[in-house]
């Protein structure tokens, strides 16, 4: 009905061809006004001090996850995409986590001296891949090829198209707090699952 498209065909010769576009009309009317709703007021979560001392860590906090769900997860693609599903679909799911991932790249460092060498040596994001000496008229250089890990961790908020969520059919509230189990379904190529880390012969 949103789209506009023919219900399957009835198989009554004459029966009109027109179709209103009356949901799409009612839903697209609707959307602006409850987007406006959700973030006009400010920040899109406000935490309540506890006392009085607690107010400025609350106007923080506050700040803090408005800044985090509009900036930096496009807040408001999420929020529009989030309430359109459920206006068609009758459920709207927004999934937040923390990516705890992490990036590792390789670097490489020449002519660096016995401290320097130690420095790299005691940092704990780096580990050292090929270490290569040389003598010099100021004493021993080094050639050094190392990997370094570095955190990347971030909290990511994601709309979740209904059709991917999955919940136990014996569920009957909007609460998931007591929820048996649910779920999200997500379709991944070969390619992406090998990157995750699974191996060709698990997928074959």
């Amino acid at each position: 009905y949103y789209l506009g498209n023919l219900p399957a065909p009835t198989g009554m010769d004459g029966r009109s061809q027109v179709v209103s576009t009356d949901v799409a009309d009612s839903i697209e009317w609707m959307l602006p006004i409850i987007i406006e709703s959700l973030i006009a007021k400010g920040a899109v979560i406000d935490f309540d001090a506890i006392s009085k001392d607690d107010e400025r860590q609350a106007a923080l906090e506050s700040a803090y996850v408005h800044d985090t769900f509009l900036s930096k997860n496009d807040g408001f693609l999420n929020l529009y995409t989030f309430v359109k599903d459920a206006l068609i679909q009758q459920n709207g799911i927004l999934k937040v986590w923390y990516d705890d991932s992490t990036k590792t790249t390789t670097e490489t460092y020449s002519n660096v001296t016995l401290p320097e060498l130690q420095a790299l040596e005691a940092d704990e994001s780096i580990e050292l891949t090929d270490v290569e000496e040389y003598m010099t008229e100021y004493g021993p250089l080094f050639n050094v090829a190392v990997e370094r890990t570095v955190a990347t961790g971030k909290v990511i908020v994601e709309c979740v198209p209904p059709e991917d969520f999955i919940i136990s059919a014996d569920h009957n509230s909007l609460d998931l707090t007591e929820v048996r189990f649910c779920s999200q379904r997500i379709r991944s190529t070969r390619s992406d699952l090998i990157e995750q880390g699974y191996t060709a012969e698990q997928l074959d």
